[in-house]
């Protein structure tokens, strides 16, 4: 219950799980359960998650909806009828950290965060995601077969811009911008104004 569902899940799982309650039914024993467990994965694949393709949609690549990784290690508490992610990360070449919980109910809640460098060079992109991860991750929450995902298009956007004017700031300009001339050396300053429109309009450019 706590791997979102997957229509191919792939590698050596190894599981551990303490657990003890007592409840006259089931939803008592949910209730009163408590315990921990562990999970590895290792050489594993996830394929089919709704999660994977929501998030591979979220940040525009693709091959995220087929995540393969080296090694998973995660520990979990069982408490208040739900399983919740002490630590949960997976290592490879798109390192991922995932924090959260997932009840009986088979309602989860999730942060994911994503390591920038393991899925894009573009550097508005990864100062987006790194944006994304200071403010606790992406959310994922919602059923566990169909959870919906959850980020601030705003706070993309704005860490995306913020990347690009910091490259303007530095008399990149010439490079940044198409059809721009290198920054002149004898040139006098630009004024932060001019450069903040310039930096604005390069990137409204390159979104069309």
């Amino acid at each position: 219950a706590a791997v979102p569902t997957a229509e191919g899940l792939q590698g050596k799982v190894q599981f551990e799980l303490e657990a003890a309650g007592t409840g006259a039914d089931l939803d008592a024993l949910a209730r009163a359960v408590a315990g921990k467990a562990k999970l590895g994965i290792t050489d594993g694949s996830f394929s089919g998650a709704p999660m994977l393709k929501d998030l591979a949609n979220a940040l525009q690549e693709p091959r995220l909806s087929t995540y393969k990784f080296k090694d998973h290690k995660g520990t979990f508490t069982i408490r208040d009828g739900k399983i919740h992610a002490e630590s949960s990360e997976f290592t490879g070449d798109a390192p991922v950290s995932m924090s959260g919980w997932v009840d009986f109910g088979m309602q989860m809640d999730y942060r994911v965060k994503v390591d920038p460098k393991g899925i894009t060079a573009n550097p508005q992109v990864a100062q987006a995601v790194t944006s994304l991860n200071q403010e606790g991750g992406i959310r994922v929450a919602g059923p566990v077969n169909g959870p919906s995902v959850h980020f601030d298009v705003a706070k993309v956007l704005k860490a995306g811009a913020k990347a690009y004017l910091e490259d303007a700031m530095k008399g990149k300009l010439g490079e940044s911008l198409p059809g721009t001339k290198p920054a002149d050396p004898a040139a006098p300053p630009a004024k932060p104004a001019e450069t903040i429109q310039k930096g604005l309009d390069g990137l409204l450019k390159k979104k069309k």
